[in-house]
């Protein structure tokens, strides 16, 4: 298992230095629910971002969860802050005694503070399980980011 862990953070790593990426368009941060770990996002413009999450899955068996998604946002005026429903499409692997791959479809709530360039987001991802065996899902949380 510490061999998949490092194996996973190491080509995360390398994806991000290898891509053309400005640390403006970059946010870091924790995510709570399932999984529970490290949220990254890199937003290409205020409309289209990527996000992705890579923590531990606390449910019937603990496992190591992967997230990748591309989001579309759509503004919601309000006076202050910026707030955004997005929706998107993505993918899951999901590593324990075995490896399960899937496809999810990540609905969201996104709120970026006024002052500080904090962005807090609640997110479902319903979705479906396609390796080893089809398995309809649903996991979510409660996120926390800084918008370097």
């Amino acid at each position: 298992m510490k061999r998949h862990i490092f194996c996973s953070l190491f080509l995360s790593i390398g994806i991000v230095y290898s891509a053309d990426i400005h640390l403006k368009s970059l946010a870091l941060g924790v995510f709570l629910g399932s999984p529970t770990g490290i949220s990254i996002g890199y937003f290409a413009n205020n409309t289209h971002v990527i996000n992705g999450v890579i923590g531990w899955n606390f449910g019937r068996q603990a496992s190591l969860l992967i997230t990748a998604d591309y989001t579309y946002r759509w503004n919601v005026a309000i006076s202050a802050g910026s707030l955004f429903l997005y929706a998107g499409i993505g993918g899951l692997v999901n590593i324990s005694d075995h490896v399960d791959v899937g496809l999810r479809i990540p609905l969201g709530l996104s709120y970026f503070t006024p002052q500080i360039p904090l962005e807090i987001f609640f997110e479902l991802g319903p979705g479906m399980r396609l390796v080893p065996a089809t398995d309809p899902f649903l996991n979510g949380g409660l996120g926390i980011r800084w918008r370097f």
